[in-house]
């Protein structure tokens, strides 16, 4: 017989059930999740590396055991004060809702409910075989330029604006530092996003303010329907459709497909040029 400790785990609730199998259920009303990868170690479960949580959970571990059937275990967490860390996303301030499931070399991560407190950012969807995980999410997001900052190039700085952006997300990784990586191309990504005075630059080359958008993601196509855009004195309006964004977003030296349609209230092309260059050009009104 093997025995199990459980360390100095306080307020650990323990049950058994003898109904079509045997059922072997763990309960903590708040549970420090600094003790989760403990539990994983003692049931000798394999915990994800170069992920680290923390906050406290109310929590419902269940090992269930039938006949002829490997274990299955099952996780039901409501949690609070979540802190993720990884290589791919780090949060914190987290409220969730969580269903865990795994028998034999399969289980699924379903997230009934993940949001920070405000209520601006929220996932909820599946995560399949969690060591090579196969993600379909559904994303809300509605913040300013300090979180969107982190996801663009270092060249490009948005120094100010609000996205909202609500999409469908689809994609299967080896592993979860591929997330980050060419991979992620691959996504299908659908949904809208909408853009609110923004301005962007980078460095002495590109400086636009009062950037207002609205866009679709289609097929890893983002569809640009109106956008508004303001540059010293020029105003224009464009629309653009921009093959597989995200590639270009992981890898710039890649090529950049897009069709760009413009109209132009006022066109003053020394606002697109360098100095040099604008001496020699003039202005275009087209007013």
């Amino acid at each position: 017989a093997k025995e199990v400790r459980f360390g100095t785990l306080e307020n650990l609730q323990l049950r058994f059930e003898n109904k079509e199998g045997t059922r072997l259920s763990l309960e903590h009303e708040q549970l420090d999740l600094a003790e989760l990868k403990n539990i994983y170690a003692i049931l000798e479960l394999e915990w994800p590396e170069d992920i680290s949580i923390a906050g406290q959970s109310q929590l419902r571990f269940d090992l269930i055991f039938r006949d002829n059937q490997e274990l299955r275990t099952e996780v039901f967490a409501g949690i609070s004060n979540l802190a993720v860390e990884s290589p791919w996303y780090t949060d914190q301030d987290l409220e969730a809702q969580l269903e865990y499931y795994r028998q034999g070399q399969f289980d699924r991560l379903e997230i009934r409910q993940l949001k920070n407190r405000q209520g601006s950012r929220k996932v909820r969807g599946t995560i399949r075989q969690l060591m090579s995980p196969q993600l379909n999410l559904y994303v809300e997001i509605s913040e300013n330029q300090d979180f969107w900052s982190r996801f663009l190039p270092e060249n490009l700085l948005l120094k100010s604006g609000q996205i909202d952006a609500n999409f469908d997300f689809k994609a299967q990784f080896k592993d979860w530092e591929s997330l980050g990586g060419p991979a992620l191309a691959k996504a299908q990504i659908n949904g809208k996003l909408d853009f609110r005075d923004l301005h962007l630059s980078e460095g002495s080359n590109l400086d636009l303010e009062q950037v207002n958008a609205k866009a679709r993601l289609i097929n890893n196509s983002l569809h640009i329907d109106t956008l508004s855009l303001k540059r010293g004195e020029s105003d224009l309006s464009l629309k653009v459709k921009i093959e597989r964004p995200l590639r270009f977003i992981i890898d710039s030296t890649s090529i950049l497909n897009a069709r760009l349609v413009v109209n132009a209230n006022k066109l003053f092309l020394s606002d697109f040029l360098s100095e040099s260059e604008a001496t020699e050009s003039g202005s275009v009104d087209m007013a």
